[in-house]
């Protein structure tokens, strides 16, 4: 269910797949890879089938997203048909020196923050030069920044584990075949991928070429391959160490090399780290910190890196040790895996606490861990109608709790509406400043009243209230409501104008609209009628009434995002065409009279699919009774 890990999930299948076949062409023996790969490809339609409904429905929704190409002109430079490349590369490229986080857990210090305790010498200095308390100086280390790679945030290193890198190394010497080659390959593809920006031409290399791949974000994400393909020629390693068939000589020349390589490397790491590297987070300058603070701070990240590199080196000693045991012959296959699989244990588990520990659990609450505030309370009082909220104690757009209690103008999401996100670039963000600063100026009532007559975009989407502290809330008498109606409208020729007249139009009296929707107005003159009104009468996620009345034709403007796969529009029961206005709503050409409207989500698209999807789930059963059948009766 996470679409890109199971496009990674492809990569390494498709590096898999095109060395078996030029193995096959060399060998020319093309029966057993006609055999595998049709195997291989019936499961994978299977597979497909089976989870069809959420694939298809997420690459219906894809051109309409920020994963898809954006109509707009400005940036080229930046721009590709998926994301942008900045936001794909720019804040979660892995260094190249970061890599060593795969073998030394805390090379580059570990998660951003909460990395740092009360053993350390920054701690020292701050009780005993600038004589915090205890309990502050604790505090502060929780936000010191730790962790000096080149990514904006994380919240811990990639490790695998010093062990399991210790047995991927002589697997590269000891293990044979072509599966040993398809390993390597994923594992140095998945690292170069990750490094972003820095091994920039390969990353761009893909993300222009390689089809889908400027679909996704958060480059370091991909080292989850090598989190697969290490272990798994690390564990092939282990099995031909465990096995008498393999030479003696063989086994102990692959552990030889290896250690002395990664041995070589730790202690160049170790004596040569302090000059090696200038330990500064890309974020000190920020801190505020004096200077021998921030010296001090340099100096435990060093300290972590040399601490955590003779942690690594003891691991690759034992693990060489009981290496060079297994390759002896003198104890059982059973034992000698079982002492590794102690060693792989006793590895990563410590690690693991560092990140995720007794601290990071709280006890089981009856009660909600999302409180409303004294705010929330007076806007949930408001329950004429529906209205939407901007939270301004939060980054409106990378904050999902105001949706717990209210209808929100921002929130969170990793695949927003590209249209949406446009918007909040071109307005939305400049006027929540405009907003914020306004309101720190504004001595009357007034100066507020003029100041949200200022905020046009935030008004169209009916943002009635404005949170301003967890104990005061600004109503906003300009929010446009949930519909309206306008005498006119403004066509444009593309999405450059319309995103540019949005800001020039009077929203309240003319519609802004592509004249790609020429012919869902066609024939239709709208008139001016200060009696016309659209009320919305019954609100769900899927469906919408509307009670219409006017005099004249008139453009009915709904305060809901446009998006046209599986939402249809009635009017007194009758299927009708609508259309987008003013860059992101829904709009409708309204006769006369008086009407019901209903907007509803009907996705056909989901209906047919999830036939196909029953479908494979049946033929997946129907191939696993059958396998049992023949198994336990025709064979036994």
């Amino acid at each position: 269910n996470h679409v890109q890990i199971t496009y990674y999930t492809f990569m390494v299948l498709l590096i898999f797949v095109l060395m078996e076949t030029v193995r096959a062409v060399r060998t020319r023996n093309f029966t057993p890879w006609i055999k595998a790969t049709s195997a291989l490809g019936v499961a994978g339609v299977l597979a497909v089938g089976m989870n069809i409904g959420n694939l298809w429905m997420t690459a219906e929704y894809m051109p309409s997203s920020t994963r898809g190409k954006s109509e707009l002109t400005n940036n080229q430079n930046d721009k590709t048909s998926g994301l942008n490349k900045s936001y794909i590369l720019d804040d979660y490229s892995y260094g190249k020196a970061e890599t060593f986080d795969l073998w030394i857990p805390y090379f580059m210090g570990g998660a951003s923050t909460g990395s740092l305790d009360e053993h350390t010498q920054t701690y020292d200095l701050l009780v005993r030069k600038y004589n915090l308390s205890r309990r502050d100086a604790q505090e502060l280390m929780g936000q010191l920044p730790s962790y000096w790679g080149p990514q904006r945030m994380t919240a811990g290193p990639v490790y695998i584990g010093a062990a399991v890198i210790f047995l991927f190394v002589v697997g590269l010497f000891l293990v044979r075949g072509s599966v040993k080659w398809w390993l390597l390959a994923a594992t140095v593809l998945s690292v170069l991928l990750a490094w972003g920006n820095n091994f920039r031409f390969f990353s761009m290399w893909f993300i222009d070429f390689f089809p889908m791949y400027n679909k996704f974000r958060t480059v370091s994400m991909i080292l989850v391959i090598a989190e697969c393909t290490v272990p798994m020629l690390g564990v092939l390693a282990l099995c031909r160490l465990l096995d008498p068939d393999c030479p003696k000589a063989e086994k102990t020349a692959a552990l030889k090399k290896s250690g002395l390589i990664l041995g070589g490397l730790l202690a160049v790491l170790y004596v040569f780290s302090g000059s090696m590297f200038d330990f500064e987070s890309l974020y000190d300058s920020q801190l505020g910190l004096p200077g021998d603070v921030l010296a001090t701070l340099r100096d435990d990240r060093l300290a972590l890196l040399r601490q955590d590199t003779l942690r690594t080196a003891l691991f690759v000693v034992i693990a060489l040790g009981l290496g060079w045991w297994a390759a002896s012959g003198k104890e059982t296959v059973k034992t000698a895996a079982l002492c590794f699989a102690v060693l792989f244990a006793a590895d990563l588990w410590p690690v693991n606490k560092r990140l995720l520990n007794d601290g990071d659990f709280v006890a089981q609450k009856r009660q909600s861990l999302i409180q409303p505030s004294e705010a929330d309370r007076r806007i949930l009082q408001d329950t004429a109608s529906v209205y939407r909220v901007v939270n301004m104690t939060v980054s409106p757009f990378n904050d999902a709790t105001t949706s717990y209690f209210h209808k929100s103008v921002g929130g969170y999401h990793g695949a927003k509406m590209r249209r949406y996100q446009e918007v909040i670039e071109f307005y939305l963000a400049p006027e929540l400043t405009r907003l914020q600063q306004g309101l720190a100026a504004a001595q009357t009532a007034s100066d507020i009243d003029s100041l949200l007559a200022q905020v046009p975009i935030l008004n169209m989407l009916n943002t009635r209230y404005v949170k301003l502290s967890d104990d005061l809330a600004l109503f906003n008498p300009e929010a446009m409501s949930a519909a309206w109606t306008v005498p006119a409208v403004r066509w444009v020729d593309h999405a450059d104008a319309e995103i540019q007249a949005l800001g020039t139009a009077d929203l309240t009296r003319e519609a802004v609209v592509d004249r790609r929707f020429e012919p869902e107005l066609a024939g239709f003159t709208p008139a001016p009628d200060s009696t016309a009104s659209v009320t919305l009468t019954s609100y769900a996620p899927n469906e919408l009434r509307y009670a219409y009345v006017s005099q004249q034709p008139q453009v009915a403007v709904f305060s809901e995002i446009y998006y046209q796969p599986g939402w249809n529009a009635y009017v007194d029961q009758l299927p009708v065409a609508h259309f987008r206005a003013d860059y992101i709503l829904r709009a409708l050409a309204m006769p006369a009279g008086r009407h019901d409207i209903v907007f509803r989500f009907e996705p056909a698209s989901y209906r047919r699919v999830e036939f196909l999807a029953l479908v494979s789930s049946l033929i997946t059963f129907l191939l696993i009774g059958g396998f049992l059948v023949y198994n336990f009766k025709f064979k036994a």
